[in-house]
């Protein structure tokens, strides 16, 4: 290892992963006083601001690569307990060539001025640093693998590029510049997206202390047993079917070690029961943390699938449910019934209260009207 291309630092805190260490250590790093830990006198600003950037997940790729030794040896192993005192160098020339690497596998985000948009995306809200739309359902967020050309992304970009924000973002390493949180390519709703990294980056902390608070609309199968349901459970990738989610199994617990099963993630929802007619339950789902598929798999493994949701049973309406205005609306919709309808939050910009409500779109809002034409079943379905 080239002593110029190196990073050295003795660790001085508790116990813990050597992943977690690099980041709780990075988060110390002061970058104009740059003897605080020994580090090495040749590392410059440009590369504390890179290191000060790398998430937790990126720490656990460069180890696997090998840029790391501890107390003098290459280790791959993240989860390799780290002591007081140990010795840590991180390999510059390794770290950069990983991050260019990292980027050259990302999708671009183009963005053409004479490109047509198929779909509207409505605005509810607007400050100098935030924008939130009203998601239509069938427009993808991100550009990916097999996605299609026009996203939300190209339409943020677009925003970005016309309000003259686009210069905001240049030195920024960011896959998704301005993106804040996602919904599912079939779900409508509330999308927060931020003009300046600075409010990207207070915004996205708020989702991080769950200190914002998210309702869903949803209708599913199924009367509910309880009015109010309190989902507490743990979250991972369904065994069976990899492109589904399963929660039917118990809350991540750490191990007599200390270890904890990073497959398996906490989900906290809250089913609020708003009508229940002819087997059709219209709920309100509160969520509390924001693991993908939450509120699908959880309505799925409580046995009360969102309407139209193939993925997680709750397909086949015309066999599952008698006629009525409710399931023709419902089926009409063609998509999963389910509508990112509120968030409430203080500004982290202002310290204001908002509450911002999205309007219904597409079918769903003549399915909400046919609800609100009959009395409420209270009948077992």
């Amino acid at each position: 290892m080239n002593s110029k291309k190196i990073w050295r630092f003795i660790y001085k805190g508790k116990n813990m992963r050597l992943d977690a260490c690099c980041v709780q250590h990075l988060k110390e790093f002061a970058e104009d006083n740059p003897t605080r830990c020994q580090e090495d006198s040749h590392l410059g600003r440009d590369d504390c601001v890179m290191l000060k950037s790398l998430t937790r997940g990126q720490w656990v790729k460069l180890i696997k690569a090998g840029v790391i030794r501890l107390n003098g040896t290459v280790t791959t192993k993240a989860s390799q307990k780290v002591n007081a005192e140990a010795y840590i160098q991180i390999d510059l020339e390794g770290l950069n060539s990983f991050k260019e690497e990292e980027a050259a596998r990302q999708p671009k985000l183009e963005t053409h001025d004479d490109q047509v948009f198929e779909y509207e995306l409505p605005l509810l809200y607007e400050d100098e640093w935030v924008w939130a739309f009203n998601k239509p359902a069938g427009l993808v967020v991100h550009p990916g693998s097999g996605t299609p050309l026009e996203t939300m992304m190209g339409h943020l970009a677009r925003h970005l590029e016309h309000s003259n924000l686009a210069s905001e973002w240049a030195l920024e390493d960011q896959r998704w510049p301005g993106l804040i949180h996602r919904l599912d390519r079939d779900t409508s709703g509330i999308v927060l997206c931020a003009k300046t990294p600075d409010a990207q980056r207070a915004f996205t902390q708020l989702f991080l202390e769950r200190s914002i608070r998210k309702v869903y609309w949803a209708w599913c199968l199924g009367r509910l047993k309880d009015d109010e349901i309190e989902l507490k459970t743990g979250h991972r990738r369904h065994p069976k079917n990899r492109l589904r989610f399963t929660t039917d199994l118990a809350p991540p617990e750490p191990s007599e070690d200390g270890e904890v099963d990073r497959r398996n993630r906490l989900a906290w929802s809250i089913v609020r029961t708003r009508q229940t007619i002819l087997g059709i339950s219209w709920v309100e789902v509160e969520i509390k943390t924001g693991r993908t598929h939450q509120i699908r798999a959880h309505l799925s493994d409580l046995g009360h699938p969102i309407l139209n949701d193939e993925l997680y049973n709750g397909g086949k309406l015309e066999k599952r449910l008698q006629p009525s205005p409710q399931r023709d609306a419902l089926m009409r919709v063609k998509r999963q019934a389910l509508h990112a309808r509120e968030l409430f939050f203080t500004h982290p910009m202002t310290g204001e209260e908002h509450h911002w409500v999205a309007p219904l779109n597409d079918g769903l809002k003549e399915a909400e009207e046919a609800f609100s034409t009959l009395p409420i079943d209270d009948s077992k379905p």
